[in-house]
């Protein structure tokens, strides 16, 4: 037997033919190794139905492929390690060999968080399923609809929702704390610490809001069914105003304005809860300026249906005309709009303007009106004094 043969081949392979050999022959090996895990791993997670039970009881996605290509993908990161060092190609070895070592590391932090997690998921689900029940056969949803809310919000699931989200904030505290990563754990934490602390302003203000709602809801009805029982509803036509409000009548209009003005004070209170200052400020001022706005409809409305009432009592009147009539409407109407237009809070000179234009109007008109008026009469006059010049002076 020709040794020599055998010992140039073992020369060869311990060459850098022999790494690469080596290199192929590992990843081939490892390349095999990772699909057959793969395909168990898939077929063992199906057949614990672990995908239906995390859909039915916790809502997840199926992640049972999922953790059958992560576990696979790491398999092949090893195996590549490992293909570098067989390579000797040091300067890749050493940082993908880091890498792995931190990977292994941060492992059990992972699943630790990851079972976190998952109890956290589990144990909000069955919170959520147990207040959407109490909640629907509580039929609070028939009481909150009687005071005026739309049925399309399904109360139950709002309410489900709700309990879902706080049951689930402090398992995710406790799942980034297991991370031990505190350049995601502890701003995260932190901003979850937040909002778990600003939680009962929230649900008091929100609470606020609700409440007042349906308090002044109810009460909204009572005033429109009194204000619809004295009659008022006629006032806007009697007076003239049933063209501004349309087809509302005024007990709509008062029981609407009731509630907006309740629900206004309640969000400053709410935005107080909250810290919210400068929302607090603005309602503030709106209300002022609301209450402003009301108070000079109703000088306008009241200062209208007086025009128009001695207008007509002027108009009846045995030296009464249909034109002194209307000359007496305008100057109340001018005096009343100045009057209200100056509860409204409209500046001074603004209403000056007005109430001057008014004037000037109504002595520019009656001014018109007697000129046109006495056009004849002068003709007449120019034409008798024409007539006597020219006589004198025939003769």
């Amino acid at each position: 037997m020709d040794f020599s043969k055998i010992a140039i081949l073992n020369q060869s392979l311990q060459g850098p033919l022999g790494s690469i050999i080596g290199a192929l022959i590992i990843l081939a090996i490892g390349w095999f190794v990772a699909g057959i895990i793969r395909r168990v791993l898939a077929a063992a997670l199906a057949k614990t139905k672990l995908d239906s039970k995390l859909s039915s009881e916790a809502g997840i996605q199926p992640i049972s492929g999922i953790i059958a290509d992560l576990i696979y993908w790491f398999i092949l990161l090893i195996v590549l390690t490992m293909v570098v060092g067989r390579l000797g190609l040091n300067g890749l070895f050493t940082p993908l060999t880091n890498m792995i070592d931190k990977i292994f590391a941060f492992m059990p932090n992972a699943m630790l968080a990851g079972f976190v997690m998952f109890i956290g998921f589990i144990v909000a689900k069955i919170v959520r399923s147990m207040v959407t029940t109490v909640v629907s056969r509580l039929n609070i949803q028939a009481l909150v609809s009687k005071a005026g809310v739309d049925s399309k919000n399904n109360l139950p699931n709002i309410a489900g929702s709700v309990v879902f989200l706080l049951t689930i904030v402090p398992f995710t505290i406790a799942a980034l704390d297991a991370l031990k990563v505190e350049s995601i754990s502890r701003p995260a934490t932190n901003m979850l610490n937040k909002v778990m602390e600003s939680l009962p302003n929230v649900f008091t203000a929100l609470a606020v809001l609700v409440v007042t709602f349906l308090v002044v809801r109810l009460v909204a009805d009572v005033i429109k069914g009194l204000v619809a029982n004295t009659q008022l509803d006629d006032l806007p036509n009697k007076i003239g105003l049933q063209n501004v409000l349309g087809t509302k009548k005024l007990s709509d209009v008062i029981g609407c304005g009731v509630l907006v003005f309740a629900m206004l004070f309640a969000i400053i209170a709410a935005a107080d809860l909250l810290g919210f200052g400068q929302i607090s400020d603005i309602v503030t001022m709106f209300i002022a300026f609301g209450s402003q706005i009301i108070l000079g409809a109703v000088i306008l409305t009241i200062g209208f249906w007086l025009a128009n009432l001695i207008a007509g009592v002027v108009e009846r009147s045995e030296q009464g005309s249909k034109f002194l009539a209307n000359i007496v409407r305008v100057l109340i109407m001018g005096l009343v709009l100045a009057m209200g237009l100056k509860a409204m809070g409209i500046a001074d000179s603004i209403v000056n303007l007005a109430f001057g234009l008014t004037l000037g109007a109504v002595a520019v008109a009656f001014a018109l009106s007697f000129g046109l008026g006495g056009q004849e009469a002068a003709a007449r006059y120019l034409r008798r004094l024409q007539d006597k010049l020219e006589k004198d002076s025939n003769e």
